[in-house]
Formats: C-alpha cells, structure tokens, sequence
C-alpha cells in the first residue's frame, strides 16, 4: 500500500492528497495491464456473442458481478 500513500488500516487517519492521475497513468502503461488487456481482447474475439452480450460478458469478467441497468 506505500505505492498509492495509502494510511494504516488500523485507524482513519487523513491522508495526504496525492497525484491520483500520475498513479492511473502508470498502472495503464504497466506491462502487466497492457498484456492482460490484450488476453481479456481476444478472449471476447473468440466468443461469438451480440455486442450487447459481449459488454455484459467483459463486465462480469473483470468485476466479478452482472451489471446494473
């Protein structure tokens, strides 16, 4: 948790404001995000699925729960 500045789970300290748009920049140009983005793309090619099925289907993979409406 130091990467993201975060405080101690023990307690609710304030925590110090942070550059959260510098941290999603670098978790996006990971190697490791890029690699499973790629993976998650071509997994939903391979499914022959209306695009609407398709949304549903990437939602519940990468949240672990079906979407609201």
């Amino acid at each position: 948790m130091m990467i993201f500045d975060a405080s101690s789970r023990d307690n609710c300290e304030l925590k110090d404001k942070i550059q959260y748009s510098l941290q999603s920049l670098t978790l996006m140009n990971n190697p490791e995000f890029i690699e499973a983005a790629n993976f998650l793309s071509k997994s939903i090619e391979k499914k022959s699925l209306n695009t609407n099925d398709k949304i549903i289907y990437l939602y519940r993979t990468v949240t672990g729960r079906t979407p609201n409406k």
